[in-house]
């Protein structure tokens, strides 16, 4: 990993016009110590693009005197960034996630040209790790650390994901360098690093870093066959409910409920769900895609949504910001805590919500026909258009 350039800030008495270069850039955070977590952007006008694998995020950037701000579109995070005469190739600053109690601010810095990842000339792949793995996180839920690790390996570039319960953890890209393997992923909320050694066809001695303050060890062994349970099989409604039924609030303040009679003899999708959270992104941008273009009349689909933060000024923007981003048109309410216990607190007709995003099938007689948790998302490839094929099949069914 090229080792991290160290630059002293030196304070101007003048003011600049701060300007990002336009081309390829090497972004960095560092989350522990000296340790780098690398992704890529490209810049063009005042729009910097993100890029892990095949996933683009745009995201607009400010520039006031010789401070750049980088605003990552839906989770309300933020880069703030300095450039400096004789410098306009690296900028450098924080990232802060303004969506947690804690914000933990984390040092930022990037510099222009530089088009790889982790390695500019990595070493010669000790093999080739295409295909599926076993993965086993050591401080998971008991019952919940398995996962699979989903890869393609071309060269030394190696793109994948790996599959938990709770959904994916989103486009991650890397490479195999000799035996080591690093992967990375930055969406603007979650900062995501894995490494392993790949001794004997295995991936041993794994650390998974979320950004500055979570670290967990995990190993891995190949597995054509290997398949997490059953998406239906974690949460159910409790003895004696067939139903759900509820009362919160949209941006507006206004209260809508599961009996209000727009919901009348209508097929329902019940998203639970958080603007902070990247599967739920992934899960509201299909869903609201399918439901302006494809929906049919007797289907509709509410957005129960749970926050870190309990502001109601900055819930309901939060709420504008995420229907602004996917074009929703459908109601996103104000469900209350993203705590799982609190969560499930709020519908007690279900015995408890297992991760986010879960997403409740009511049929036109408002019977509860499956609950799901997790989502499959685009990284997942193959996965996602047998996710896309069910959904289809399944809204079939309760419309009947």
């Amino acid at each position: 990993m090229k080792r991290v350039l160290i630059i002293v800030l030196v304070v101007l008495s003048f003011k600049t016009h701060a300007q990002l270069k336009e081309g390829v850039w090497r972004g960095e955070l560092i989350i522990h110590d000296s340790l780098s977590l690398p992704f890529n952007f490209d810049v063009k006008g005042s729009v910097l693009t993100v890029r892990n694998g095949e996933e683009r995020i745009d995201a607009p950037y400010e520039k006031q005197g010789d401070s750049v701000y980088i605003h990552m579109p839906v989770f309300n995070t933020v880069i703030s960034a300095a450039i400096f005469p004789g410098l306009d190739k690296v900028i450098v600053g924080q990232f802060v996630n303004t969506t947690r109690k804690v914000p933990y601010p984390i040092t930022f810095r990037a510099e222009a040209g530089a088009s790889y990842r982790f390695t500019d000339r990595p070493e010669k792949p000790a093999g080739n790790i295409t295909g599926r793995w076993r993965a086993k996180f050591e401080e998971e839920d008991p019952g919940n650390e398995i996962a699979v690790g989903v890869f393609n390996q071309e060269g030394a570039r190696v793109t994948g994901t790996f599959l938990t319960t709770s959904g994916d953890y989103r486009f991650l890209e890397g490479e195999l360098a000799g035996t080591h393997l690093s992967l990375s992923a930055f969406d603007g909320s979650h900062a995501f690093l894995f490494t392993a050694e790949y001794v004997n066809g295995k991936l041993l001695n794994g650390h998974f870093f979320s950004g500055n303050h979570g670290h967990e060890m995990w190993s891995a062994e190949r597995d054509e066959n290997v398949k997490l349970a059953d998406e239906r099989s974690f949460t159910s409604l409790k003895p004696g409910y067939s139903k759900v039924d509820f009362s919160f609030p949209d941006e507006s303040g206004k209260m809508i409920s599961l009996s209000d009679p727009q919901f009348k003899d209508k097929a329902i999708i019940i998203q639970i769900m958080g603007t902070w959270c990247p599967n739920c992104m992934d899960e509201t941008k299909y869903l609201s895609n399918w439901f302006n273009t494809e929906a049919p009349a007797d289907v509709a689909i509410i957005g129960l949504n749970y926050e870190r933060r309990m502001d109601t000024t900055y819930v309901n923007a939060a709420i504008r910001r995420l229907k602004d981003r996917y074009a929703i048109k459908y109601p996103i309410l104000f469900a209350g805590n993203s705590d799982r216990e609190a969560a499930a607190k709020t519908l007690p007709m279900i015995d408890r919500i297992a991760g986010f995003p879960t997403t409740i099938y009511i049929d036109k007689k408002g019977n509860v026909r499956e609950i799901h948790t997790g989502f499959n998302g685009p990284a997942t490839g193959k996965l996602f258009e047998e996710y896309k094929v069910n959904f289809k099949a399944l809204i079939e069914e309760l419309r009947k």
